[in-house]
């Protein structure tokens, strides 16, 4: 399900030699439980004219932080914003058309009170989910 959440529960079910209705149960069981929350449909920006994905990296003063992150979610070139703790405050996903709308966006944010700097990475590959690294097995022991 990870690497394609629209895999039939009967492939599932044979996968992991179960009836489907088990898989269909234990499906339920982890919605319900909260590890399951949700499914996307992943689409490929350029098709819509999107000729480049970024990556923002936003350092902000603390007290100002909240305010940042609402305008970041709700600018309609975002994709992603997620708050962090490390080089950067806050990383933002954006996809826009042309060089003067990253230009255009990136001043938005930087004009923003409190932002003391925006980097931005422009990406030249997709975006590929490598869902079949990670492992829920639970079968690794802490080295």
């Amino acid at each position: 399900m990870l690497k394609n959440a629209r895999t039939s529960l009967k492939d599932i079910a044979k996968d992991c030699e179960l009836s489907s209705n088990a898989i269909h149960k234990r499906i339920h069981n982890l919605k319900a439980s909260g590890v399951i929350v949700g499914s996307a449909t992943l689409f490929n920006p350029s098709i819509f004219g999107f000729r480049f994905t970024v990556i923002m990296e936003i350092t902000v003063n603390n007290e100002k932080k909240n305010d940042l992150v609402k305008f970041v979610r709700e600018h309609p070139d975002v994709l992603m914003c997620i708050e962090g703790i490390g080089v950067c405050d806050v990383l933002a996903l954006i996809t826009v058309k042309s060089v003067n709308e990253l230009d255009y966006a990136k001043e938005a944010i930087r004009r923003q009170t409190g932002v003391k700097k925006v980097a931005t990475i422009i990406m030249i590959d997709d975006i590929q989910f490598l869902f079949e690294n990670l492992d829920i097995s639970g079968d690794k022991t802490n080295e």
